[in-house]
């Protein structure tokens, strides 16, 4: 499909689609590049890199067929999932709505080089079921997302957290590898009209008591057999998904609204008390809320 080779994706990303980057950095001492850009429904494919690349939605939900070199998927994405292709891996990538995103590719030999040999990073680079489908984890894209304010200050401070921010996104990644986690095709699992209608609905309801027989009730399917099914079809049980989600509201809303106390973001996405919700928020994150906005905000 490509008639020469790039020797990093940034330099791919300048050739081929510079006309849709927003804004272009260089993060750390790795070499990594971090980009932000705007694009229309079509095709996005990528030629094979050195980079191992993550790509972030930062935009409404779309739809998206894609093979990162593990087999074809046909999804639905939704704002902060983010897809992973290995390095050495030309990727197809065709998009059906109009939509932002934020891209991050690291050379994998210099990855590996700052890890060490005893970090666990696979050495071919291939994270398994992490190429295979779209992955929802609230830390990765926050990472990237202070991965992007810290390079714009520069300096050796700036370049210092940038290589640790990189070494926690390995680590992540490895820890997404194990825990299998994130959308994934399975037999058994729902139909993919029945799994659009779930998910658009529990985002269209965070602040709501939803139960299990609800949802079930949205797709014709007992309690039980939609709870499996939901499992087969996304990693992880509702009541998780359901958590995640929330969590991924109440950062968009605080990046949003810097003024808006955690109470009432607590409320908004469903929790009954700011207990409850930074108790939620600290599993999932690894940090509090407020904690997380003071960095956010200094960023």
């Amino acid at each position: 499909m490509w008639d020469r080779e790039w020797q990093s994706h940034a330099d791919f990303y300048q050739d081929i689609y510079a006309a849709s980057i927003h804004t272009l950095r260089y993060p750390g001492s790795t070499g990594a590049s971090i980009l932000k850009a705007r694009q229309d429904a079509g095709d996005w494919s990528d030629a094979p890199t050195p980079d191992l690349i993550i790509t972030v939605l930062t935009s409404d939900r779309i739809g998206l067929y894609a093979d990162q070199g593990a087999g074809r998927f046909n999804s639905e994405m939704t704002r902060g999932c983010f897809i992973v292709t290995p390095p050495g891996t030309g990727s197809t990538i065709l998009v059906r709505d109009d939509h932002r995103l934020t891209c991050f590719a690291v050379p994998y030999s210099r990855l590996l080089s700052l890890a060490g040999p005893d970090a666990g990073l696979p050495a071919d680079g291939d994270f398994g079921g992490l190429h295979e489908r779209v992955n929802a984890d609230a830390q990765v894209p926050w990472l990237l997302e202070r991965i992007w304010r810290e390079s714009a200050k520069g300096g050796a401070h700036g370049r210092l957290w940038a290589d640790g921010a990189v070494l926690q996104i390995a680590a992540r990644l490895i820890w997404l590898k194990g825990a299998r986690k994130g959308p994934r095709r399975h037999r058994g699992g729902l139909a993919s009209g029945q799994a659009r209608r779930v998910t658009e609905y529990i985002d269209a309801h965070l602040s709501h008591d939803l139960t299990l027989g609800e949802l079930a009730t949205l797709v014709g399917l007992s309690p039980n057999h939609f709870c499996t099914a939901f499992r087969q079809s996304f990693g992880r049980p509702p009541a998780a998904w359901l958590q995640a989600r929330r969590i991924a509201r109440a950062q968009e809303m605080m990046l949003a609204d810097p003024m808006l106390g955690l109470t009432e973001v607590a409320h908004l996405v469903g929790y009954a008390s700011q207990s409850a919700f930074g108790t939620a928020f600290l599993r999932i994150v690894g940090t509090s809320p407020g904690r997380w906005r003071a960095d956010h905000q200094g960023g």
